[in-house]
């Protein structure tokens, strides 16, 4: 029964029947479980009859089928089977010539005797073969699976130092780029370097003539004797936005009147100073040249001579300005005369021991370009008694934002002057300043300024 076991396992798996022919396997295992009934009958039972018929029946049909599947692996081309058969062939030639010895079929002998004793030990050898022909094989198997994964191996290698060597030819092409990127780039540089010591050069030049021009700007606004003489108590903020200012202040005196004005000229920076210029020349013609003493009128005839001036008709420029300006002329000891005209701009007072900031509205209606024909400057005329102040101012104070970009605008440049318009001249100026700074603070100056006050 052991035997029987045995074989039948050792039949499966030298076989591999379990992958090879599953039907084969599993009838074996119906023939295993049958061997350990015996084995079970004999050792449990102690029923020697039963077990003894059971293996009676048993060993011939797990020859016969063994033999079968082995013929049958055979016919599958399993090549193990043959070594199989052989072994099997050897048992069965001894054992036979045995019985038939038993039988008197055949004759006596030593040789015959042994015959199943051969019979197995020639079992044992072909099995041995079998091995040897089983590890051979497998060991071709796995030569050649090793072959092909070398070569699969191989071939991954190849195709990847192909990629490797199609990257590292882009990789040059790409370096090869980058080097005339990079010497285009340092011609660039140099060719930036040339051009910045122009600019520099120019710069240089530009800024000299700036200079220059403030120079020149600053000779048109009045000198500070004729200011002390004619306004006396004043003060003057005047800050350009750039080195030059589109904003100027104009001051004469005829007879006993004093002109003032405040004018914002179209821009600022060198377009801004150069209209400052051609204005000045026109009120200093208006004024002293023509004797036109009117604010109205000489806002009218400055509106006609830009037009002249500027030949707007002909290159349809728009460039004019914003202004104010005042005549005060002494009527007693104690009072004055203020005579107004605004174009676009207006006028702040506060008579004597008053406490509220009054206006004077200018018309909106520019000076210069195209404008409308039916508004007409018009002058307006109040008395005031001494100590009473005047302030004249372009936008620029008012336009102001903060970092919030709100600009102060005029009811807020009115109330702080509400505050402050009891202090001096002089300190008015200091405050003015500071709020102005504060109210900018981490913001930039977004135009030209120019506040003036005056105390009667």
């Amino acid at each position: 029964t052991l035997m029987a076991y045995m074989l039948v396992s050792f039949i499966q798996a030298f076989l591999s029947l379990k992958t090879s022919i599953p039907y084969a396997h599993l009838y074996l295992q119906i023939l295993k479980v049958l061997a350990v009934l015996d084995a079970l009958t004999y050792f449990l039972l102690g029923n020697y009859t039963l077990a003894t018929r059971l293996l009676n029946i048993l060993s011939p049909l797990t020859v016969i089928s063994v033999l079968f599947i082995c013929f049958y692996a055979v016919y599958k081309k399993n090549p193990s089977a043959y070594f199989l058969i052989l072994a099997f062939f050897g048992v069965m030639l001894g054992t036979s010539a045995y019985g038939f010895m038993q039988l008197g079929w055949l004759p006596y002998s030593l040789f015959i005797v042994h015959a199943p004793r051969l019979g197995i030990g020639f079992q044992g050898l072909i099995f041995s073969l079998a091995l040897a022909d089983r590890y051979t094989r497998l060991r071709k198997r796995l030569l050649d699976q090793e072959r092909e994964a070398n070569e699969t191996l191989e071939g991954k290698v190849k195709a990847r130092t192909a990629e490797l060597e199609l990257l590292h030819q882009e990789l040059l092409a790409q370096h090869e780029e980058l080097q005339q990127t990079q010497e285009e780039i340092m011609a660039q540089r140099d060719a930036i370097e040339v051009k910045n010591r122009e600019l520099a050069s120019q710069n240089s030049h530009i800024q000299n003539s700036i200079r220059a021009a403030k120079t020149i700007q600053k000779a048109i606004v009045p000198y500070q004797q004729k200011r002390d003489e004619l306004l006396r108590d004043y003060f003057v903020i005047y800050r350009p936005r750039d080195v030059v200012s589109g904003d100027f202040y104009w001051l004469n005196k005829v007879g006993d009147s004093v002109f003032l004005a405040v004018i914002d000229c179209t821009g600022h920076g060198v377009p801004g100073a150069f209209m400052t210029m051609i204005t000045n020349n026109l009120l200093d013609k208006v004024v002293r040249v023509w004797d036109i003493y009117s604010p109205a009128e000489i806002l009218n005839r400055l509106h006609g001579e830009i037009e002249v001036v500027l030949r707007q008709k002909e290159t349809e420029n728009n460039y004019g300005m914003d202004m104010c300006i005042m005549v005060s002329t002494p009527q007693t000891n104690d009072t004055f005369k203020i005579t107004f005209a605004g174009a676009k701009q207006n006028a702040y007072y506060i008579p004597k021991d008053k406490h509220t900031i009054q206006v004077l509205e200018g018309k909106r209606k520019s000076i210069g370009g195209y404008q409308r024909a039916d508004i007409i400057f018009e002058n307006t005329e109040i008395i005031l008694e001494k100590g009473s102040q005047i302030y004249l101012t372009t936008d620029g104070y008012m336009d102001q934002n903060d970092i919030k970009r709100k600009r102060m605008g005029e009811k807020g440049f009115i109330n702080f002057l509400t505050q402050i318009h009891t202090e001096s001249m002089p300190t008015q100026k200091e405050n003015l300043i500071k709020h102005l700074y504060n109210y900018m603070q981490d913001t930039v100056q977004r135009d030209d300024i120019l506040v003036m006050g005056v105390k009667l």
